[in-house]
């Protein structure tokens, strides 16, 4: 479903439940400013008060939203709830990269899935592992360089390309060479290239 920019009417209710509750929270706990300056997420905090199950929320999510309404309303300075929000950041960045994870907290393996479900969203082929190293090893086949002019000795991506869509899209034009290229570029980073 392409986006239009306009929210449908689920998801203008959940804004209007979260703020709803939020106003709520600041009455029933206005502590939760506090907890937040002390370093406590919004999902910790609607944890905490079991937000979801109290306020009778919807999903984890609308807890999480009604939280960071009341936060914004209990702490009013705007540079304070940037500060605040660059620490959170950076401590779960700091957590993520402690615990062997990527910079979003996915580990390689999990942000390569992600990436093939995005692909196929996008209505593209995402590569498959043999595709990638039938890829590579043509890059190193001097067949498959150009044997003069300004690119000589360099890998000829268009050939590759045409190779890979005949060997592995029944001829469709799915591989171009610069995608070729990139592919190419992220699988020499993995091999230490």
């Amino acid at each position: 479903m392409e986006s239009t920019g306009e929210l449908t009417p689920d998801q203008v209710g959940a804004i209007s439940h979260s703020i709803r509750v939020g106003r709520l929270l600041v009455n029933d706990y206005p502590e939760i400013a506090d907890m937040y300056r002390k370093g406590m997420s919004h999902s910790g905090i609607a944890k905490k008060y079991d937000v979801k199950k109290e306020y009778d929320l919807t999903s984890e999510e609308v807890a999480r939203n009604s939280i960071r309404y009341a936060i914004k309303v209990l702490i009013q300075s705007s540079d304070e709830l940037t500060g605040l929000g660059h620490e959170h950041r950076a401590e779960y960045s700091r957590k993520a990269v402690e615990e062997g994870k990527g910079i979003h907290g996915l580990t390689p393996e999990q942000r390569s899935e992600y990436s093939r479900k995005a692909a196929l969203a996008r209505g593209q082929k995402p590569w498959e592992k043999e595709e990638t190293e039938r890829a590579y090893s043509l890059s190193l086949d001097q067949e498959f360089r150009h044997q003069n002019g300004a690119n000589k000795g360099r890998s000829n991506l268009k050939e590759i390309a045409q190779v890979l869509n005949n060997n592995y899209h029944n001829g469709e034009e799915i591989r171009n060479a610069n995608t070729v290229k990139w592919n190419l570029f992220a699988y020499r980073k993995t091999l230490g290239n």
